[in-house]
């Protein structure tokens, strides 16, 4: 579908150039997200997410929910983006700690008969720490799965972002009376 005719559904034809200007920087916009992307895209086959733009520039799922005023989502946003944070910091504070564990090594003091010493290292921690470090690994994997799962699905963000833009054209239409 062109452009000209996009514009004529949603009823921009009648805007003039610093109207249509405006109403371009302040269009909310929703893109479709299938894919996983980075490190753990491996790990997860899909997802359904969504991305939102105001304007040309990108924003947030919260920063979204307030702009429309869906306080309840926002906060709901707010919370899921506290956890996945919290989530990330212990599981990257608990890989490192684990794997410093591995390597602590102990002195041990053995004799022989003859009461000659000798020193054998050996490492206590090290099964500790592989634990530790395995549940800080699955800890940050899963607080960055649960960072890709939005708030709302794709479909229902759709819809709020079209009426938003809906009344941001009546209220840029209104502000300037002279055109339709």
């Amino acid at each position: 579908m062109s452009i000209m005719n996009l514009s004529f559904i949603l009823g921009q034809d009648g805007l003039n150039d610093e109207q249509l200007k405006e109403y371009n920087r302040n269009e909310l916009t929703i893109d479709r997200v299938t894919e996983a992307t980075g490190w753990y895209s491996s790990f997860i086959s899909s997802v359904n997410s969504w991305q939102a733009y105001k304007g040309f520039d990108e924003i947030n799922e919260e920063e979204f929910f307030r702009l429309t005023g869906y306080k309840n989502e926002m906060e709901k946003s707010r919370i899921k983006n506290n956890k996945v944070n919290q989530m990330t910091l212990f599981g990257v504070t608990g890989l490192i700690s684990g794997s410093v564990l591995t390597v602590i090594p102990r002195n041990r003091d053995t004799y022989t008969i003859s009461r000659s010493g000798f020193e054998e290292i050996y490492y206590p921690y090290r099964l500790p720490g592989l634990l530790i470090g395995f549940l800080g690994m699955a800890t940050w994997y899963y607080g960055a799965s649960e960072g890709l799962r939005p708030v709302e699905p794709y479909e229902t963000v759709k819809e709020i972002s079209d009426s938003y833009n809906v009344k941001l054209l009546e209220k840029i239409k209104s502000d300037n009376p002279e055109t339709k």
